[in-house]
């Protein structure tokens, strides 16, 4: 099993067991660890970029 572990900047909050995606708080962008491992995604994510996510409604999941 592949994981990530943010930076304390970006203020991640992680899964409790039994949790998915539909369950994560207002606000907040879903990732998946196999975006990083085997769609080569990478952070930052910058500010601008998440505006444009949320103005959009588009979600990365």
């Amino acid at each position: 099993m592949f994981t990530v572990r943010m930076l304390v900047e970006y203020v991640a909050r992680y899964p409790k067991d039994g949790e998915t995606a539909v369950d994560a708080p207002a606000r907040y962008v879903i990732l998946f660890a196999d975006f990083f491992g085997n769609d080569n995604f990478r952070l930052p994510l910058t500010v601008f970029m998440a505006d444009l996510l949320e103005y959009y409604r588009i979600h990365i999941s």
